[in-house]
């Protein structure tokens, strides 16, 4: 038989043995609720099947008190955050506000498979967080719950890469211009990968007589560039060699003590003539500085003949 305030209306009785659990529900306010259990109610386990005794006035009322459901478990995780590169590095130490908690049954507890203040690396991480409210036992009623939220962190890659320098080129040519092949210069970058290099002009470019400056870029998978640069100089190669001096060969217009000189000797008369040793080079300057080398021995010689002779 049931009764009290609080408007029990089931009872349910189970067990084996010495003790048996009485089972209330039902309830809608808090107040008491009484059982009164007539003997014989349950029965022993078999060998024994021993009726129950019937309940004393000390174990048949309880005091019902009415728990109001909580309110629900949340859990409020930081915004995303979005963070630059620490210098150098792949990434960078990221601080972050633990998440907060609402409702659910104190106390409770938060976990994140990340912490704050931890290396994320460049690019997006999401950071998954847990609540979980306690875990009780209160008036045959269980309280649990855990809920989830998370955020993410963004580390950007803000650093420019680092190109090395190539060594300025010099090329010889016959022609106007000529072919220049060179290995592009090295480049790294914080976040490890190789950054790509592209030179302007290219490597087998034909270069023509004079300076060129050649211009290397290299760009990270996040897109920051780096600059270098480098002159390329062409020249053009000559085949002319050095020109030497015409020099007089013996018999030549004033060489008096040559055979065949202009001076007169024993009586004899005539006019004297020389002749001037060419040196086989063909450059046109040569010639005409001989041509006018030997017209100005001949007019000398001329001259002098006439002032021995004057009657002549």
């Amino acid at each position: 038989m049931l009764g009290g305030t609080a408007g029990a209306t089931t009872v349910v009785i189970s067990g084996a043995g010495p003790a048996y659990t009485v089972s209330v529900s039902g309830m809608t306010v808090a107040g008491d609720v009484f059982a009164t259990i007539p003997a014989g109610a349950v029965v022993d386990a078999s060998p024994n099947a021993n009726p129950s005794a019937a309940s004393t006035s000390e174990d048949n009322t309880v005091l019902w008190t009415l728990v109001s459901e909580p309110p629900a478990l949340t859990i409020d995780v930081p915004d995303d955050i979005v963070v630059p590169n620490d210098p150098g590095e792949a990434g960078a130490e990221v601080a972050f506000a633990l998440p907060t908690t609402a409702g659910g049954v104190p106390p409770t507890t938060v976990d994140c498979d990340a912490a704050s203040g931890d290396f994320f690396p460049i690019g997006v991480t999401t950071v998954n967080c847990t609540a979980t409210d306690s875990d009780q036992s209160m008036f045959e009623i269980i309280l649990f719950a855990v809920v989830a939220d998370s955020f993410t962190i963004t580390v950007e890659d803000v650093e420019p890469p680092v190109i090395a320098d190539n060594p300025d080129l010099v090329r010889t040519t016959p022609g106007p211009s000529v072919v220049v092949d060179f290995v592009n210069p090295v480049a790294t970058d914080n976040s490890g990968d190789d950054p790509t290099v592209e030179c302007v002009p290219a490597s087998g470019t034909s270069f023509a007589v004079g300076v060129s400056t050649v211009t290397c870029t290299a760009t990270d998978a996040a897109g920051n560039t780096a600059t270098s640069s480098f002159t390329v100089t062409v020249t053009t190669a000559t085949s002319e060699e050095p020109t030497p001096s015409p020099t007089p060969t013996p018999g030549s217009p004033g060489d008096s003590g040559s055979p065949g000189g202009g001076t007169s000797g024993g009586g004899g008369s005539g006019t004297g003539t020389g002749t001037m040793a060419s040196t086989g080079v063909a450059a046109s300057g040569s010639l005409h500085l001989a041509l006018l080398m030997l017209i100005a021995g001949a007019a000398l010689l001329l001259a002098t003949r006439r002032r021995s002779h004057p009657g002549r």
